[in-house]
This record gives C-alpha cells, structure tokens and sequence, in this order.
C-alpha cells in the first residue's frame, strides 16, 4: 500500500483515493465512504466531508450553469482557503496543516475535485489547501463561495479561488436586436455611475458601449473592488433600438433591483436601476453597489425657435426684438432658458488660488479625479480622488460623504470628521490637512445669495 493510499484511509476513506487524473465519472455529490473496521474514523473525516459538500455544490450552483451558456468553458481551480466557524473545527485545520505537508494535501484535495468535479474544473494550476494566503496571491483569481446545503453543519467556511478560461469574449446569449452591441460606440447621453465599493463612493461618466464592470476591466473607470467581484464581472451594452442592458459573465452573479441576475443572463436597464454586484450581501465591501443614471435624451429642436407664430398683418418676419409692456426700450428674445439656480456656493481656495464654485445638482463631487464635480489640482497630492461627495443641501448645511476618512484627513476646527457627517452653513472643512508634502484644500460653505 502507497503512502498516498495510507493517507486516504487516515483521512476517512475506505478506499483508495483515484489519481486526480482519473477520469472516471463519479455521480456528483456522493458523500464519503463510511469508515470500517479496516478504516478507524479519521479525526478529519468531518473536514473532507465539507470539502466534498461544498465542492459538490459548487459543481451544481456554479459550474453547471455557466456551462450552459458557454460549454467550453473550464474553471481553472488555484487555491481552497479554509476556516473553522467552531473553536473545535479551527482546532483540526491547525492539526491537519500541521501533519501533513502541502504536496501530499494537495493530492487529496485534488482527488475529492474529481469526485464530485468531473466536468468542467481543472486542477492544472491548483496549489494548496489551506486556512491563509498571501492577499496579493488571491488578487490573480476569484472567489467562488457556494452555501453549504442547510442540513449540513460541518463548522467550515470554504472560499475555492480560480478563474474561468473563457472561449468566447462574449456569451451567447445577446438582448433583443443587438447585434452590433459587441462594438465599441459612442453614446448621445452617456451614463453617470455611482459606484459605492470597498474604495469607497465615486462617480464615473460612461461614454462608450460596451463597457466592463470587474476588478480587472481594462478602463480605470469600470474597475470595481469588491471581495466577490470578478475580475471580468459584466458588461454593460446597448442595443440597436438605443436601450442599454447589463449581461452578468461571472457565476458569482448580481441583484438587479431586488433580483437575482444568473450568469449568461443579460437584463434591460431603467434609468436609476441600482445593481449590486457578487450577490445580495449588505456590505458593499464584499457586493459593491451601483446606480445606473442617464440624462433625458436632448432634444435637437428645444431651443428658442428662430420663427415664431405669424400674426396678422405682419410682413412674416420673426421679430429678433420684442418690446416691453410700455414700449419704451426693446428688450432680446431669450436664446435659451435660464441656468439652473444654485444649490449652494462653495469658496474654495486650493493650491492654484481662491474661487468660488456653484453647485447646481446632487450628489456633487470633490476631488483630484478628471471627473469631480469640483476638481483640486494634482498640486493638492493628498486631496483623494473623490474626497468628498455632498448628497443633499438642507437647513443645516451639506450632508456629506467623506470618502477620504482614514487618509489624510477631513478636519473642521482642527477636529477630524467621520465617514459622514454635516457641513454647516458658513463653516470651512479642511481637506488632507495632514499631508505635510503638499498644501491642504479648504472649502466653505456659502448659501447661494450670498
């Protein structure tokens, strides 16, 4: 008897384990077999029931369904991570780690693979099993976590890290009449996401179609970090009738306004649908959350009119002046209608000088980034990206979120500020005043008469 056989059967097997490359065909989710009287009960034969649980049902939940959509596809297996949710579970992971060497738990790992993962998975790249990694080394795939069946309490958690080896740049599966959805195009009214991560909340302006949504889109804009975020996640398209659509390619899935989005499965968007990407958890840590808004198409022919109505005895011209009620002084026809009237006013002074800025719209950035609403020079080096986001203007002041906390600090009086917190009326926040390489950003706040 091999050494890896006397391994299986210390581990809670009664027979031999196949090689991992076997290619023998296992019905999926076949429990472990019971130990006898040849096989004394392994003091991790729990663990390996959990493994083969929760692989089994990464087989049905994950692979499965993507391969209806794409066939050809193969999840590339790279890491399992481990943890104990019972002092008792924690307790054998640390035994069995510390038993047996990283080669040999790697061969039964990759045998319970082939049992319940016969399809579909490949074990090529695979290399531990184990309760920590390097979180740089988790950063090359991504997380696949299925739900353990219900009746089945093991005390172990199981997060299986690869990636999918796609055949095809885009599923099959395709919206209604969108056949040049594939190919890049520019939009008449782009898209304003807002995007809430474990970055933080900031907003980005879409202006092509298709665009990518994952943590390694190949635009810095549509880069989503998120712990269940794929590195290619999904894809927002349009159609040739104009409608826009968001198509889900990671089997992680999404919530699209309350509902579940399958993998392969492509949705049509309403103006503000919120979609909550990796599933339906709360945090966006884990689910980042965002918020698809557009504005109303713009229309060619709203404008002043050059001709207005004809009236009777008139020569047909459209007059470019009209008078005044008492007819003294000629006053022009508008062009256009009136701006906006502010929110707010915001004096800010930065490192090119003082100014002040009317905020017209809600939410309203402030930040380094290309596309604040209120953008601080690069002179400012430790002003964020999106450093603050001001979300609604009432009696007391701006609500504001402040995307910077932690960093280089958010201060009003001297007294750092929390993730959210009021701007009140007259008062002046101070932006990274504790950089010390670069000058800090002050901001106050002014009503708009003033």
């Amino acid at each position: 008897m091999s050494l890896f056989d006397t391994l299986a059967r210390w581990l809670g097997l009664s027979e031999p384990v196949p090689a991992a490359t076997s290619t023998d065909t296992v019905s999926i989710g076949a429990p472990l077999p019971s130990a006898t009287a040849q096989s004394p009960i392994s003091p991790y034969a729990e663990l390996w029931q959990s493994v083969d649980r929760h692989l089994a049902q990464f087989m049905v939940h994950s692979v499965l369904p993507h391969r209806q959509f794409e066939p050809e596809d193969v999840f590339k297996l790279v890491r399992i991570q481990v943890t104990g949710t019972t002092p008792a579970a924690q307790n054998a992971i640390e035994r069995f780690l510390a038993e047996f060497r990283p080669e040999s738990r790697r061969k039964v790992v990759l045998a319970a693979v082939t049992r319940n993962c016969a399809q579909g998975v490949s074990t090529e790249g695979f290399v531990d099993f184990n309760r920590d990694f390097d979180r740089a080394e988790l950063e090359e795939s991504d997380p696949y976590d299925a739900q353990l069946v219900d009746a089945y309490q093991g005390g172990y958690q199981l997060t299986l890290y690869g990636e999918w080896e796609l055949q095809r740049a885009v599923p099959v599966t395709t919206p209604p009449s969108a056949g040049a959805a594939s190919r890049a195009a520019p939009l008449a009214v782009p898209l304003d996401l807002h995007i809430h991560d474990a970055a933080g909340r900031r907003q980005v302006q879409v202006a092509t179609l298709p665009f990518v949504l994952g943590r390694a889109a190949t635009s810095a804009e549509g880069h989503i970090v998120g712990a269940f975020v794929s590195r290619r996640h999904g894809l927002l398209e349009r159609d040739e009738q104009g409608r826009i659509w968001y198509r889900e390619t990671s089997v992680n899935g999404s919530i699209l306004d309350d509902g579940a989005i399958a993998p392969g499965e492509c949705r049509q968007l309403r103006n503000g649908a919120q979609l909550r990407l990796g599933g339906d958890a709360s945090n966006a840590a884990e689910c980042p959350v965002l918020i698809i808004r557009w504005a109303a198409p713009h229309d060619a022919d709203a404008h002043t009119p050059i001709r207005a109505p004809l009236r009777a005895g008139t020569d047909g011209v459209t007059p470019i002046r009209t008078s005044l009620d008492d007819g003294a002084h000629p006053a022009p026809t508008p062009l256009s209608a009136a701006p906006a009237r502010p929110l707010c006013v915001l004096a800010v002074k930065d490192a090119h000088g003082s100014r002040t800025v009317p905020v017209t719209r809600l939410p309203y950035v402030i930040g380094r980034s290309e596309l604040a609403d209120c953008r601080v020079p690069e002179d400012n080096a430790g002003v964020s990206r999106d450093h603050l986001v001001i979300l609604a203007i009432d009696a007391a002041g701006a609500r504001i979120d402040n995307n910077a906390v932690g960093k280089w600090g958010t201060e009003i009086d001297d007294a750092e500020q929390p993730a959210q917190f009021t701007l009140a009326w007259g008062r002046q926040v101070k932006l990274a005043g504790r950089f010390v390489k670069a000058p800090a950003v002050t901001v106050l706040l002014l009503p708009a008469t003033a």
